[in-house]
């Protein structure tokens, strides 16, 4: 509990600094006074003056803000308007409002090289299984097969698969594989189905693909399953279906899933004994229509997947060239999400909020200083680009508001100005519960 909250404010605190600081920064080089610079809000707890400018710490750590001379629309003699916020070009407004997010995306660029530097626990892309009848089976990838590119991507690692896929969504595309067997192929992908509610840590699942290998042996029987009623216990092995030999877990797999809701005989060994079982699928509503299932879990080739384990460690140009690619990618990716939960194609149970964030912190850091540096990378991302969203109240509303002032030649009125932010007010306002409602669903009981 108490590394959740350290690791929890501390990543809050440096990131709203590093944002605050880009405003802080540009706003400085470009003459203009910053009269305070403050890391949270609220009743300042500790403060000290550097300069034309306060530094502060306030009580509640959920935020900062950097105050410019100008922004309360005071009188000032000819003297202090040059340096005054207000008084600035549009373009130059614009450079100022738009430094904060830029420095979080920088920071995150960053911190994904240095963690690549230090070295990042990684699984090789190799396929562990594929489930029978998916989109992947269907292209030909099978089970020890390695993609080694993904639609332009180089992969490297099973994360770097998944981000191509994410970034792959609703295209055909084309991977390239070196096969269990030797020698490289390409296969083509069709992801043309999917869509903005596959966007998700999940899609690779989606598609059927794990890096997980299988044994041809039950591990567990769902209870009042299909297979439950047959009578299957755990460390059954099914060596024939329908008198159809299976050999390999996947291959059962395609079987049940090819006969729901009927019967099905099964010849199974279980220690030195051979027996014959009648099982019936149930039916299952997947994205290929229905399929059987029978309620069974494999066995994982424990030593196998060991050794797809690595730590993938980079020297610093490789490690800055591979995390600006994610940079790029996690972008689009997010940006994406962020349009298809807006248009209702992503649920909004994906929106996670300061205990959701904690408990990942807290979960980060004790995986080890490079999972937690990809921790705050994501943090540091996800901040600059909510940042640029335009709405009111966000950096990406006064984007919005110095654009129209940049068109028109004059400022928006007071007014409308409060308009705006009242607007904005109530959709963070509606967006923190709803975080909220989703954390308290997500992670506490009951």
């Amino acid at each position: 509990m108490l590394l959740t909250l350290v690791s929890f404010l501390f990543a809050i605190g440096l990131l709203v600094t590093v944002h605050e600081y880009g405003h802080y920064r540009i706003a400085k080089w470009l003459g203009v006074r910053v009269l305070t610079f403050s890391i949270g809000f609220g009743k300042p707890l500790l403060q000290w003056r550097c300069g034309e400018t306060q530094w502060q710490i306030a009580a509640i750590p959920l935020g900062g803000f950097v105050q410019m001379l100008g922004e309360s629309h005071q009188a000032l003699s000819p003297s202090e308007s040059v340096h005054a916020f207000d008084r600035q070009h549009p373009l130059r407004k614009m450079a100022i409002v738009a430094a904060g997010p830029l420095a979080n995306l920088l920071f995150a660029w960053l911190l994904f090289a240095l963690a690549f530097m230090v070295g990042v626990d990684a699984i090789k892309p190799v396929v562990g299984s594929v489930r029978a009848g998916g989109i992947v089976a269907e292209a030909g990838l099978r089970s020890g097969d390695e993609v080694t590119r993904f639609a332009g991507h180089e992969i490297q690692s099973w994360e770097d698969l998944r981000l191509a896929a994410l970034a792959e969504v609703g295209s055909r595309t084309q991977l390239t594989v070196h096969g269990a067997g030797g020698g490289e192929h390409d296969v083509m992908l069709d992801l043309s189905g999917f869509g903005g509610k596959d966007i998700g840590i999940d899609i690779l699942s989606r598609l059927g693909l794990s890096p997980v290998p299988l044994i041809n042996r039950i591990a567990q029987v769902e209870p009042g399953s299909a297979a439950a009623q047959a009578g299957l216990l755990a460390g059954d092995v099914v060596t024939a279906v329908n008198d159809h030999p299976v050999m390999q877990w996947e291959r059962l797999q395609s079987l049940v899933a090819e006969n729901p809701g009927r019967a099905l005989r099964l010849s199974v060994r279980r220690g030195a004994d051979l027996l014959e079982f009648t099982a019936t699928p149930s039916v299952m509503l997947s994205m290929e229509g229905k399929v059987g299932r029978l309620g069974i879990l494999p066995e994982i080739d424990e030593k196998r997947f060991a050794r797809l384990r690595f730590t993938l460690q980079l020297d610093p140009l490789a490690a800055l060239q591979k995390s600006g690619e994610m940079v790029l990618n996690l972008s689009e990716i997010t940006a994406r999400a962020m349009v298809a939960m807006l248009t209702g194609g992503l649920s909004a149970s994906n929106v996670s909020g300061p205990i959701g964030i904690a408990r990942m912190a807290g979960d980060s850091a004790g995986l080890g200083v490079a999972a937690y540096l990809q921790y705050l990378a994501l943090l540091s991302l996800s901040l600059g680009l909510l940042n640029l969203l335009p709405v009111p109240v966000l950096d990406g509303g006064h984007l919005l508001y110095h654009s129209a002032e940049l068109v028109r030649g004059r400022p928006l009125s007071a007014s409308w100005q409060m308009v705006g932010q009242r607007i904005g007010i109530a959709l963070l306002v509606g967006l923190m519960l709803l975080a909220f409602y989703n954390d308290i669903h997500r992670f506490i009981p009951g």
